[in-house]
């Protein structure tokens, strides 16, 4: 659990992913937990067989966002 006080939003962006079949977003917070910089958000997966090729593709945005760092 985190205080409020210790939390500052930096900025956020929404990422349009309109390669997915549902048609998802890549949710996307740059937070600052006492002077560390953070980058992350919720990442919903479409999780059916019919799929798999939408979840590799935005695991691996998620993954190349987070290394790119804040």
């Amino acid at each position: 659990m985190l205080k409020k006080s210790r939390v500052k939003l930096l900025k956020h962006e929404i990422i349009p992913f309109p390669t997915t079949a549902v048609k998802k977003n890549l949710l996307v917070s740059y937070v600052r937990i006492s002077g560390i910089g953070v980058k992350g958000g919720p990442q919903h997966q479409e999780s059916t067989k019919n799929h798999s090729k939408d979840c590799i593709n935005t695991a691996a945005n998620c993954v190349k966002l987070n290394v790119e760092g804040v």
